[in-house]
């Protein structure tokens, strides 16, 4: 059975292209800064943020992959990981 986790990626002293190198990395181990809103559709997490959905309990594996995408982007980092069932967004549309 599937876990839920978010992930929240800060980088120190960053560009934007620091960001959207860190959104290139995330992406291609499979994190995301979409999420299911509370009304069912999907919203865009904030800049920093995503949620990965893994056959896996451990937050702790799940923050390994996040920090090795962090270290790509050569800047020094804070990452945490949360493992999660449930949760509530209220997430304008467009942001």
């Amino acid at each position: 059975m599937d876990s839920y986790f978010i992930t929240r990626v800060e980088l120190l002293d960053a560009t934007e292209n620091d960001y959207l190198r860190l959104q290139a990395e995330m992406d291609a181990r499979g994190f995301s800064r979409v999420i299911p809103n509370n009304d069912g559709r999907r919203r865009t997490l904030p800049t920093g943020m995503y949620f990965i959905q893994r056959p896996v309990s451990d937050p702790a594996a799940i923050n390994n992959i996040a920090v090795e995408a962090a270290d790509k982007t050569k800047r020094k980092h804070r990452v945490i990981s949360f493992r999660t069932d449930l949760w509530a967004s209220n997430i304008t549309p467009g942001l």
